[in-house]
């Protein structure tokens, strides 16, 4: 045994219209979650295929935005730190009093 996770199986997941729509597929075909629960009720077996289904695209997405969001963190970093090396960041140009604070509360958040 290993203590390494396992791979999550490559998706984009789908439900399976052979089998009701109650089992989820790997875009490989192969099945990864058989939803037909006992005691059957289709309405929720369906459901639950595809919310299963859609996990592998939420974690894609969420994967991505984290990118994006470090890349703004950064962009705004630079930012702040040039207004404040050019003096700016106290002037009344341009809002700078409202802004530059709103800046640094999202920086600290995004810190979190």
């Amino acid at each position: 045994m290993t203590d390494q996770p396992a791979a999550p199986t490559p998706g984009p997941y789908t439900t399976d219209p052979d089998f009701l729509h109650e089992v989820v597929l790997g875009a490989d075909g192969v099945m990864v979650a058989d939803c037909n629960i006992l005691p059957r009720d289709e309405n929720i077996n369906r459901a639950n295929a595809r919310l299963f289904a859609a996990s592998w695209a939420t974690a894609a997405e969420r994967d991505r935005l984290v990118k994006v969001n470090e890349g703004l963190v950064k962009a705004l970093e630079a930012l702040l730190r040039e207004t404040e090396l050019a003096g700016n960041a106290n002037a009344d140009d341009y809002g700078w009093p409202t802004v530059i604070p709103q800046a640094r509360a999202a920086l600290d958040e995004a810190r979190k």
